[in-house]
């Protein structure tokens, strides 16, 4: 007993802080807004519960239907600490949910003819035909089928920006998904803007979908403060959420396993306060995990591309396309992630089961964020928050609350109608 015995108290401090602690909070005034259709007045009074309860700490919940927003909610504290509310306007990091709108963005780029997924990467960007990546085409690479998930030297946010060659020379790809889809849109784009600039021409000021692929420094003032998780509360968390046990596991004990080198940049990255919110960082543009909006703004984008894809007179994406995205490449369990449950990836997209059994698309990032949108029901969605949990699939218990009362509410419209 003379290791087992601290070890053992060790656990119990940690069980007990990430269960009782954390929920004490400071007490502060319940802070709520936001407007929705009297049909889905119900839905609200979940997300306010939540809100009330403090449960839901820090969030944004918005939903197109049928071509309009039908709810645009927010509540709690975008930061606790200096007692700064959740506003309309507070945005906040979107982590993978990035790589749904990368996806979107290279659609439009394939419907104008500037990329095609069926060539080569290297037709692109010659320098990334080597080390056995000539055959790598860019529905291969987008689809996370190039079999480069992890980085082989270390690698910082940072350098990102100030030593772009360094990121771009490497070789479920968490992390390398966007700096390689990154510097594949610049090279592809003739005029060599980066993706936060051709998402914000191409998409986001066309269209009126507050969100960026960056937090730029003239926007952070807007921006929510994240709150984050240790391993241990997060290895701890695993026991409650048994899918993520095993990635959890290695992540703490194996960080020489394909999966722990995966995630090892962001898992690090999401370990700081301080580099969670150094403003300095988060201007920085990696498609796989800095995205930066509302909840109503990428509501608004699904809304309009499962809603045919055009809004006042203007296109995001064709019908078609639209259905591309929306339909699966790959089946099967992922090698990288293993979590034994079967993955389906699309171009840049994934999917996910609404509660009829549907398929939705685009992409769900950590802590609990979700971007999707239903094509079966003509909805987008969104669920934002800025105190990250371990869920990262579209699972985190204060989503799941107003998810539910959600497709409740749409099920009755529909047999009403």
């Amino acid at each position: 007993m003379g290791v087992l015995k601290p070890v053992l108290v060790a656990v119990v401090a940690v069980f007990v802080y990430t269960r009782v602690i954390q929920y004490k909070g400071d007490n502060l005034p319940v802070n709520f807004g936001g407007t929705c259709d009297e049909d889905f007045q119900g839905v609200v009074d979940v997300f306010r519960r939540n809100v009330e309860s403090g449960k839901e700490p820090g969030g944004a919940f918005a939903v197109y239907y049928q071509g309009r927003p039908v709810i645009d909610v927010w509540g709690g504290y975008a930061d606790p600490q200096s007692y700064r509310p959740w506003e309309e306007n507070t945005t906040t990091v979107v982590f993978s949910c990035s790589k749904g709108m990368a996806a979107i963005l290279m659609a439009k780029m394939v419907e104008e003819g500037l990329l095609d997924y069926s060539r080569l990467v290297s037709d692109y960007w010659p320098e990334f035909g080597q080390n056995g990546k000539e055959n790598v085409t860019v529905e291969m690479l987008i689809s996370h089928q190039a079999g480069v998930p992890f980085l082989d030297t270390p690698l910082s946010l940072r350098e990102c920006k100030i030593n772009k060659e360094k990121c771009t020379a490497f070789g479920y790809h968490a992390l390398t998904f966007g700096l390689y889809v990154d510097e594949l849109i610049e090279r592809a784009d003739p005029q060599h803007r980066d993706t936060a600039t051709l998402f914000r021409e191409l998409i986001g000021e066309p269209f009126g979908v507050d969100f960026g692929m960056n937090t730029p420094r003239a926007e952070f003032h807007r921006t929510a403060r994240l709150q984050t998780r240790s391993k241990a509360q997060l290895l701890m968390d695993a026991l409650t959420y048994r899918r993520y046990l095993t990635p959890m596991s290695q992540i703490v004990f194996t960080p020489d396993s394909m999966m722990a080198k995966s995630v090892a940049p962001i898992v690090e990255y999401a370990q700081s306060t301080e580099t969670l919110n150094d403003p300095a960082v988060r201007e920085v543009t990696v498609s796989s995990c800095s995205g930066t909006g509302t909840a109503r703004g990428l509501a608004k984008m699904y809304g309009i591309l499962t809603n045919g894809g055009t809004e006042d007179g203007k296109t995001i994406l064709s019908p078609n396309m639209m259905k591309s995205l929306a339909t699966p490449l790959l089946v099967g369990k992922d090698v990288v992630m293993l979590t034994g449950e079967q993955s389906q990836l699309g171009r840049g997209t994934l999917y996910r089961k609404n509660p009829k059994g549907q398929r939705c698309v685009g992409h769900t990032g950590f802590g609990g964020q979700v971007a999707i949108g239903d094509l079966e029901n003509g909805l987008g969605l969104s669920y934002l928050t800025n105190h990250l949990s371990i869920n990262g699939v579209g699972d985190d218990p204060r989503f799941r609350d107003v998810e539910e009362a959600l497709y409740e509410t749409i099920d009755r419209i529909q047999k009403n109608s």
